[in-house]
């Protein structure tokens, strides 16, 4: 079995996987760092681990579905998706969990397919074409796996 855990021992929570050149998936985790009082670690696809975890064929970085999809490694699983999304909302306060709560109650065929097509049009849900640079508090929870 794959322990991400052996890729960075100093790591303490769970990490999310995200696509760090976009946009709207950069605010998405900067709203994630606010409320989830710091229990995520998070590296950015091109990162070490995510190097890693593409060997091992953890993820499938070869596939375009690779980029447009968020992972969670948390309790030695790896989550996708909108499984993925439901538990980091889960560490998120009263409000990730309210959204949690609303995103399970959607057939998971359902909700992957939303996810998709959030996916393709993410472009889109930013007015800004380019991203921000990360915060000091990205850059500190950020894994050293560059």
């Amino acid at each position: 079995m794959f322990n991400y855990k052996n890729i960075n021992d100093d790591m303490t929570g769970s990490i999310i996987l995200y696509d760090g050149s976009c946009v709207f998936c950069s605010k998405t985790i900067r709203w994630v760092l606010r409320h989830d009082d710091g229990y995520f670690c998070i590296a950015p696809q091109g990162s070490r681990f995510f190097n890693e975890c593409a060997e091992k064929r953890i993820i499938m970085p070869v596939s375009r579905k690779a980029d447009e999809t968020v992972y969670l490694f948390a309790d030695e699983k790896v989550y996708a998706r909108t499984d993925a999304l439901i538990r980091i909302l889960q560490k998120c306060g009263r409000q990730g969990r309210v959204y949690a709560f609303l995103l399970k109650c959607i057939p998971r065929l359902l909700r992957d397919a939303m996810y998709r097509y959030v996916a393709v049009l993410r472009g889109w849900l930013s007015p800004s074409n380019r991203c921000p640079a990360p915060t000091p508090e990205q850059v500190e929870r950020m894994m050293s796996c560059q």
